[in-house]
């Protein structure tokens, strides 16, 4: 709405200041409902952040196999790494999926700012090559919160 009331007025300097915690909540709705490339670029635009609390961020910043040998029908262990890149503490659900089919699912939970290492055990039951995948819950990045890693492995 300050928008729409400072576009008819035609001052000499036209200015909109917008004071903000730069979360989600907060832009989303905004951006749904309005056309952002129509705002006149004769028109500042400044954004006041406030408040120290960034939008929360946990990354699946790896997902390795801890062995270099894996048989078919013994458990092969794999570490997933998570990052919390926000400044308070986080809480969500990993889960673990072979080849489309989930196998392990665990809540998680890290500080501000903490790198943890989440170990787990497969067994894969044929030989071949395996598709393993790890998700987190969505959060404001959805695009990191999943890794992938082909796992090969032999019959005996």
């Amino acid at each position: 709405s300050a928008l729409a009331l400072i576009s008819s007025a035609h001052s000499y300097k036209r200015s909109v200041y917008l004071i903000t915690d730069v979360t989600t909540s907060s832009w989303k709705p905004f951006l749904d409902s309005y056309d952002v490339s129509r705002i006149d670029p004769k028109i500042d635009l400044v954004l006041i952040p406030v408040g120290n609390v960034g939008p929360p961020n946990l990354s699946l910043t790896a997902l390795s196999l801890d062995t270099t040998l894996v048989l078919k029908g013994r458990l092969a262990p794999i570490t997933a790494v998570v990052t919390n890149f926000g400044n308070r503490p986080q809480k969500s659900k990993m889960s673990l999926f072979v080849d489309g089919i989930k196998k392990q699912e665990m809540s998680i939970s890290l500080e501000a700012e903490e790198v943890k290492r989440f170990p787990f055990t497969l067994s894969f039951p044929a030989e071949g090559i395996s598709h393993v995948r790890a998700t987190l819950d969505d959060d404001c990045l959805p695009q990191d919160n999943v890794r992938h890693l082909a796992v090969g492995f032999l019959d005996r």
